[in-house]
């Protein structure tokens, strides 16, 4: 379950999960609001399972709704009746929205936003085929803006859904459905998902200004550091991880590269954690905007995290005093005792 409470989360989980979500109504993703999950961000998070409510492909359809778009009912499908227009926080990590026609003749249709004081930018403009048909438009140079979009013409929309390029069709395999509760829900399989813990060998620091660099990165092959870190080797990386121990508080990965390299786990940086490359601390680096990187080499066979916050130690060094100080007084009541 990756939604959060905002109280109890980092600041850098949600500048994570805008990166493919729209997040200015509800603070988390439910599946409901403008979710691109296509988004090599969302498979680095190592979510193996989506359980929706609906279809992935009508995610967008929660904001269609709110802003009170018609629609009908037509062959047990709900399809939205254009010209309409709305706004959309479209996410970072974004390049196509992705949508169905349905029209009786052909008919022209034009897909346009409205940027603030500048002129309006067309995304799509084609004469759509009778029938049912599918498109895409391609919105990758609106990613990351909060727009007005609008349709105009007298078709049928459904299946409104953001993507890469890639099909959710294939991307996703249903692997359980109940339609006895009161929401029917799909649980769905990823099958793209990243593993918990990868390693590259390109780093790219930035500390700010990151959007060019987000809008680049191939997440399964480089890093985004907020630490600079030199890993210049021409040999090709090779690789192998086992996640040994994964617990609350400890987590032992077995590594075996051939060359200096940046370990990535995808669990959230937070202060308190500590790293020990084959029980030697190392500096755990700031990693795609919210993960842990650990410099490792060909001479490196154990990485472990542990959970060891300085409070935790003052309060295990005032135990000891404490527990130090009642066995002086109970020797000292004893002498006083035996006298």
């Amino acid at each position: 379950d990756i939604r959060s409470l905002n109280a109890i989360q980092p600041k850098s989980y949600m500048e994570y999960l805008s990166l493919f979500s729209d997040l200015r109504k509800r603070g988390h993703i439910t599946g409901m609001e403008g979710v691109n999950l296509d988004s090599q961000f969302f498979d680095a998070l190592n979510v193996r399972y989506v359980l929706a409510l609906k279809p992935l492909q009508k995610n967008l359809y929660h904001w269609l709704d709110k802003e009170k778009i018609p629609k009908m009912r037509s062959e047990k499908e709900v399809w939205y009746k254009t010209p309409f227009a709305l706004n959309m926080n479209f996410p970072l990590d974004v390049k196509f929205l992705n949508f169905r026609t349905k029209t009786a003749i052909e008919r022209d249709l034009k897909i346009e936003v409205f940027p603030a004081d500048k002129e309006p930018i067309t995304l799509f403009a084609k004469r759509v085929k009778s029938g049912k048909n599918t498109y895409r438009a391609n919105i990758s140079t609106i990613a990351g803006q909060y727009i007005n979009i609008s349709f105009s013409s007298e078709v049928l929309i459904n299946s409104l859904h953001l993507t890469n390029g890639g099909n959710l069709n294939e991307k996703f395999k249903p692997v359980f459905h109940d339609n006895k509760v009161r929401s029917p829900v799909t649980v769905y399989e990823n099958k793209t998902v990243m593993p918990r813990v990868t390693v590259v060998d390109k780093a790219i620091f930035a500390t700010k200004n990151k959007t060019h660099v987000i809008k680049e990165l191939n997440i399964r092959k480089e890093a985004l550091v907020e630490t600079k870190v030199r890993l210049k080797d021409n040999k090709k990386l090779k690789y192998k991880t086992n996640v040994k121990i994964y617990e609350s508080q400890k987590i032992d990965v077995q590594v075996k590269t051939n060359k200096k390299s940046l370990l990535v786990l995808a669990d959230t940086y937070f202060p308190g954690w500590k790293a020990y490359v084959d029980g030697k601390e190392s500096k755990i680096i700031k990693t795609n905007i919210m993960f842990r990187g650990v410099i490792v080499d060909s001479k490196t066979k154990k990485v472990t995290f542990k959970y060891e916050p300085d409070s935790y130690k003052a309060s295990l060094y005032l135990f000891g005093f404490g527990s130090l100080l009642l066995f002086g007084l109970s020797l000292v009541g004893d002498l006083f005792l035996n006298r």
